[in-house]
């Protein structure tokens, strides 16, 4: 059947838990003070499968998820799924567990739901440096300008300070723009332009380390924030980085190294993209 006669009527995500309190129920004065989080991570949605004419049908459908990753400082773990046929975990492109949910003859004309829900717990723990490899895409290509900027900001100073310095000034040049949401833009673009979201903000990190020569990537994922009224949880990006062994994550919109326990992590990439 046609891609364009498939619609997604709703994907969220709810924690109601964290170390058995209600989230939506309470708000976190300082999250960036979390250290750990224990969390129920939902993830549901809705399908519909418009019919083309009177004899349309569908022999099987399927819906690939991202999904809480398991590290050393992130342990998730399946409570159930509702909803399809059968599932199965695979590993994508960039090495993510992903779930892939199959429906067999799924009907026509009526929605079709579906809901995963994750154990997940968030520890500060110290990860190792995993050894990833991402090409340079064109977000995050670095300009002779952004090299010649990110080398000065680092003269001087020990790896792990100057990875913390260019993150310093990304934060501080860089305006956040909700009205930014949805919108792809490059690490050259915000460098020119200093305005973005987190997307925006992790790029033009990415696209500074990245001039120096050092091994860092996107990461997607959903983080406390009071912008989402109600739930204040939402989708949000940040950065890693390897270092002499080991993983440092940085959120260069928020000004956090290493990042607060509410940063539940879903996926790697070469950028936001």
């Amino acid at each position: 059947m046609n891609k364009k006669a498939i619609s997604f009527m709703l994907i969220f995500i709810s924690i109601p838990t964290i170390l058995s309190t209600p989230v939506c129920a309470k708000i976190i004065e300082t999250p960036e003070a979390v250290r750990y989080l224990h969390a129920r991570v939902s993830k549901s949605g809705s399908v519909f499968l418009e019919p083309e004419g009177i004899l349309a049908r569908v022999d099987s459908m399927n819906i690939s998820l991202s999904i809480p990753q398991n590290t050393v400082r992130q342990k998730s773990r399946l409570i159930s799924v509702e909803g399809p046929d059968s599932y199965q975990f695979f590993e994508d492109e960039w090495g993510n567990r992903v779930i892939n949910l199959y429906w067999k003859n799924p009907d026509i004309g009526r929605d079709i739901d579906y809901e995963i829900i994750f154990d997940v717990e968030v520890s500060e723990k110290q990860e190792p440096a995993p050894g990833k490899t991402f090409p340079i895409t064109d977000l995050i290509r670095p300009t002779e300008e952004i090299r010649r900027l990110s080398y000065k900001l680092a003269t001087g100073l020990d790896e792990e300070r100057a990875i913390l310095k260019l993150a310093e000034w990304v934060y501080n040049a860089v305006d956040y723009r909700r009205d930014y949401r949805n919108l792809e833009k490059s690490g050259e673009w915000v460098f020119r332009n200093r305005k973005a979201v987190c997307d925006g903000h992790s790029n033009l990190l990415i696209t500074m380390l990245r001039s120096l020569g050092y091994n860092a990537y996107y990461v997607a994922g959903y983080a406390y924030t009071e912008e989402t009224l109600g739930t204040y949880w939402g989708p949000h990006g940040w950065v890693e980085v390897e270092l002499n062994g080991r993983l440092i994550s940085i959120d260069p919109t928020w000004l956090e190294s290493p990042v607060d326990s509410t940063h539940i992590k879903f996926s790697n990439s070469p950028d936001s993209n």
